[in-house]
């Protein structure tokens, strides 16, 4: 009863965000619509996908749903999939062994962290999630519905959601995940993928950083960024109780100084440092 309470005041606050945003929502229902109707509306979202799909789910048996995923990724469309382990009589890597077969960046989540989410994010400007799961045609007694908005700002929530699961999380280091205009962005991504895999030794060998700083930069582990960028990094380290700011720069150089260039830049107050 909590999940269910927790899931609908979620949406809720969606809905709210999106409508304050001047988004487009619309909600399709099983029994309003038929039995067809979701199933058929995501496969007409998918075909119609460009640039990414990127998609979590519980349980994903569907075939006219893998091939439409399928479809995406064989013209050009970046396909990232998280789909729970699921049931004990499920075999979530034969089911969508397809996928794997093609390609597709995928991961089944075993036991250790469950995934409980539905939803299907196109293009980052469209979210698709409700209850419905992926298994196939509806019952006729089924009562499930799915709520699409369309709104770029609800979307890269959902983005940022998906990218901490894969990357944070998990580990997967997809780094397909930053935002489509990559270039700087993905660099960004591994400066801040060596920032949580760096140690206190990595840390301590920075110039100017004692093995009280660097036990801290360790322990503030893991850095989190929802769309990664260059100040959100210094931001993020500024955070680090007693981060001298000068030593900000430093830190960046010492660990990404090959793939991102660091120089000291003014600090938040808009001062000249001492």
């Amino acid at each position: 009863m909590r999940t269910r309470f927790g899931l609908a005041t979620a949406f809720i606050v969606l809905l709210c965000v999106a409508c304050a945003a001047q988004c487009d929502v619309e909600a399709v229902f099983l029994s309003q619509h038929g039995r067809d109707a979701i199933g058929q509306r995501l496969i007409a979202e998918i075909d119609a996908a460009a640039d990414q799909l990127l998609i979590a789910l519980y349980a994903c048996t569907d075939l006219d749903l893998i091939s439409a995923v399928l479809r995406a990724h064989q013209r050009g469309v970046d396909v990232y999939v998280l789909v729970d382990e699921g049931p004990a009589e499920w075999d979530a890597r034969q089911e969508l062994s397809p996928l794997v077969d093609e390609g597709v960046h995928l991961a089944v989540v075993s036991e250790d962290a469950a995934v409980q989410h539905r939803f299907v994010i196109i293009d980052r400007e469209t979210v698709i999630t409700g209850s419905y799961d992926w298994v196939g045609p509806a019952n006729a007694l089924d009562m499930d519905n799915v709520v699409i908005i369309e709104c770029p700002e609800i979307a890269g929530q959902f983005v940022a959601e998906f990218t901490s699961i894969a990357n944070d999380i998990l580990g997967l280091g997809w780094i397909g995940l930053s935002p489509l205009s990559s270039g700087v962005v993905d660099r960004c991504q591994e400066c801040l993928a060596r920032l949580n895999q760096s140690t206190r030794g990595d840390f301590g060998g920075c110039p100017g950083v004692d093995e009280s700083l660097a036990l801290l930069l360790e322990a503030y582990r893991p850095y989190v960024l929802g769309t990664c960028s260059q100040s959100g990094i210094e931001t993020l380290l500024l955070g680090v109780p007693g981060m001298p700011y000068e030593l900000i720069a430093v830190i960046g150089a010492c660990i990404c100084g090959d793939i991102l260039q660091w120089s000291p830049s003014p600090p938040p107050c808009g001062c000249s440092p001492d």
